[in-house]
């Protein structure tokens, strides 16, 4: 059923019907067929399970019923209806920032090495090919998706989002579609690693990844990567907004180290802590 220049079509979730809206010039990617009225795609229930890590409990749906294409649109709703403030530029100068920042390139050196491959460094810009690793497990993958073009043409006409050039948000957001999409493939799930993308989700909702003549997360300049060694021991939102009481940003100081951070963590892991 075709209306002005949407398409609609209806996603059955559990017991309940959801409408949603999408723009004619990606419709072909959610039917299949520029001549069908709608789709119903099965959905099972979700399964809420405990993630130390990621934090207390974490939300998994299953898309085994699903195209590709309407998988890959399906994760970017889902995302902005549990996080919609990623759709704006953030900047709240947050020390938990920079360190899921940190902690992302070490993931991403990891991953690197599992794979056999060379973790490429930056200083002033990034290479962001590099870090599209669906790319470097199976490069047929990725040709099976939207390009990044029709990613930000779905969002810009879903979400009346608009996108800043030097601003790299989208770029990891749809990296992290990407890998949501196919983390459920054996060469995937062998490695047991985890998703390399999920705390820059948690990033984007306080602040943003800036390139101009240098990288910045807010206010702070990041560089030379290849002498980042950083962990973070959970990216539970409880434990980064610990992180952010406990430390102040002062110009470009304040940013606590490896075993500082560490520290934290036995601290906030102690009996009514966590819930201050």
């Amino acid at each position: 059923m075709v209306a002005g220049n949407f398409i609609y079509f209806c996603v059955k979730i559990g017991h309940g019907l959801q409408i949603r809206e999408i723009g004619l010039s990606v419709k072909k990617y959610i039917t299949g067929n520029l001549d069908s009225e709608s789709i119903l795609i099965e959905q099972i229930n979700s399964d809420e399970v405990a993630n130390p890590r990621y934090g207390k409990r974490k939300t998994f749906i299953n898309y085994n019923n699903m195209t590709i294409q309407e998988k890959f649109y399906s994760i970017i709703d889902e995302l902005f209806k549990n996080n919609p403030s990623i759709l704006k530029i953030n900047s709240g100068n947050k020390v938990s920032s920079i360190l899921l920042f940190k902690d992302f390139i070490n993931i991403i050196k990891i991953w690197k090495d599992n794979l056999n491959l060379a973790y490429t460094p930056f200083a002033r810009k990034i290479s962001l090919d590099n870090q599209m690793l669906i790319n470097d497990i199976n490069q047929n993958w990725h040709n099976q998706l939207p390009t990044i073009t029709e990613f930000k043409e779905y969002v810009s006409i879903k979400y009346n989002f608009e996108f800043s050039t030097n601003v790299l948000n989208y770029v990891y957001i749809y990296f992290y579609i990407t890998w949501e999409v196919f983390k459920d493939k054996e060469n995937v799930i062998k490695f047991n690693l985890q998703n390399p993308y999920k705390g820059l989700i948690q990033l984007f909702i306080q602040d943003n990844i800036y390139m101009h003549e240098g990288i910045y997360i807010g206010n702070i300049t990041m560089s030379h990567s290849k002498s980042i060694n950083f962990k973070l021991p959970s990216i539970d939102n409880d434990f980064l907004d610990y992180i952010d009481k406990k430390c102040k940003l002062v110009g470009s100081d304040g940013i606590p180290n490896q075993e500082e951070v560490n520290q934290l963590w036995e601290e906030f892991q102690k009996p009514n802590v966590a819930d201050l």
